[in-house]
């Protein structure tokens, strides 16, 4: 019994470490990232996460939901696409394709449709996903405190791991000299 909590015990240990890293890896990539190009995010296998911040798509999303968007190459009416305009990341509903794959969007929130077109080019992609009010926690991730509080926690946590190691290497060797 002794033994298998002592592996449950490793078990959580390692999932709390492996969150820690991957938690830091991500920030220090968004961070480095988003300061070098405002419009960078992370994508992995054409896919990313998108917190919403944007009000025009209500009642659709709020302001706190996560977003899963996936890369597409042909887009039509009714869909939810995510684009950048002036920088800004913007998510609207497709109500119009024009010709040159240029389209015409609205927010759900707005009674008119949007002045301008967007080109194929410049969709990020599709909303396929929504996650309710998970959006602070990517906020959370997404913040420099947290990355350098992750930082300093590993750090910690690595020292304190070769310090015990030591110790336990160096009573192995006092009990070897003591045989």
């Amino acid at each position: 019994m002794k033994n298998f909590k002592e592996i449950i015990n490793k078990f959580v240990k390692a999932i709390i470490l492996l969150i820690f890293i991957v938690c830091t890896i991500y920030n220090i990539v968004y961070i480095i990232g988003h300061e070098l190009n405002e419009e960078f995010n992370i994508k992995i296998l054409g896919y990313q996460i998108i917190r919403t911040s944007d009000n025009p798509m209500k009642p659709e999303f709020s302001s706190k939901d996560l977003l899963i968007v996936k890369k597409a190459d042909n887009f039509s009416k009714n869909d939810i696409i995510v684009f950048y305009k002036n920088k800004q990341l913007t998510i609207r509903r497709i109500v119009e394709e024009k010709t040159n794959n240029k389209y015409l969007t609205k927010g759900d929130n707005y009674f008119y449709i949007d002045p301008y077109e967007v080109a194929d080019e410049e969709i990020e992609g599709i909303v396929i996903f929504k996650i309710n009010n998970l959006g602070f926690i990517f906020k959370i991730l997404q913040s420099k405190v947290l990355t350098f509080i992750n930082t300093i926690v590993l750090i910690f946590l690595f020292r304190y791991n070769l310090k015990k190691k030591n110790r336990r290497m160096k009573k192995e060797q006092n009990i070897d000299k003591n045989i």
